[in-house]
């Protein structure tokens, strides 16, 4: 079987979500099913690197890809268009589908963000089809395995909420309890992003909180953009293979990030 790699490099912070999205396509048996026009469903889809993603590993597929956000869906907008990918501006909490019309559902990062996850879960359920599957990425800040845990046990302190708006600090537990009330099966789980990763992090948005009253400051530079963000490229993409090298050897045990796919029943 032909071998479908992520196209980020393995320093990226998203390497591991495409790479558990295609390990998840096998896995659930629907790569097999690449050549069939498969509904599918991307929420959250932001700028579209992970749509874009979906398209690669499932090329026939019609996808639709929505948001909240419209500036991040008019970004997203040329390349959804060049892939025949459908655009919609939507609540996550009120999807404006007809049940059962989706072969498969996506969100990565997006449970973190909404008030009302049930609701969230609850839609997915109702658009899925008999059968259907669900991939789920969402960070379990809550965990006692991450240092975000342990700042919300001992100091009630979440240095997330206010630069990238995670309301929600979820444990594995909160998950899995969500998908089994609302009847999923539970075909496979792993993990990704550890001490390391953790650590920048939390020095991170430490330094953001303390010193930018919270605004978030993007590090990644591009090419129009000069001076002390281009000089720190180098030490994020160490950081980046540092955190790459420590998910391949503790994926199996419980880490920052969750990836979950799930199998709806009824």
């Amino acid at each position: 079987m032909k071998v479908y790699k992520p196209s980020f490099f393995k320093y990226h912070i998203r390497y591991f979500h495409s790479l558990n999205l295609a390990k998840a396509l096998k896995f659930s048996g629907l790569l097999n099913l690449k050549n069939k026009k498969l509904k599918v469903l991307d929420i959250g889809c932001g700028t579209g690197e992970l749509t874009l993603e979906v398209k690669k590993f499932l090329p026939n597929s019609i996808i639709t890809a929505c948001d909240i956000d419209s500036i991040s869906l008019n970004k997203f907008k040329p390349n959804a268009q060049k892939q025949g990918i459908t655009l919609k501006q939507v609540d996550a909490q009120a999807l404006p589908f007809i049940n059962n019309s989706f072969d498969f559902v996506t969100m990565f990062d997006v449970l973190e963000h909404v008030k009302d996850p049930d609701k969230v879960i609850d839609e997915i359920k109702r658009v899925l089809a008999r059968g259907g599957i669900f991939h789920l990425v969402v960070p379990c800040e809550g965990d006692l395995m991450t240092i975000d845990g342990w700042l919300k046990l001992v100091f009630s302190l979440n240095l997330k909420k206010k630069p990238i708006g995670h309301i929600q600090q979820f444990t594995r537990s909160d998950i899995l309890k969500i998908l089994k009330k609302n009847d999923f099966t539970l075909l496979r789980t792993t993990h990704s992003y550890y001490f390391i990763y953790q650590f920048t992090s939390f020095i991170y948005y430490l330094l953001v909180n303390l010193l930018n009253g919270g605004k978030y400051i993007g590090l990644i530079a591009n090419n129009t953009e000069a001076g002390n963000r281009k000089k720190i490229q180098p030490l994020i993409k160490v950081g980046g293979w540092l955190a790459y090298i420590e998910t391949v050897l503790f994926h199996s045990i419980p880490g920052q990030t969750l990836h979950i796919t799930v199998k709806k029943n009824n």
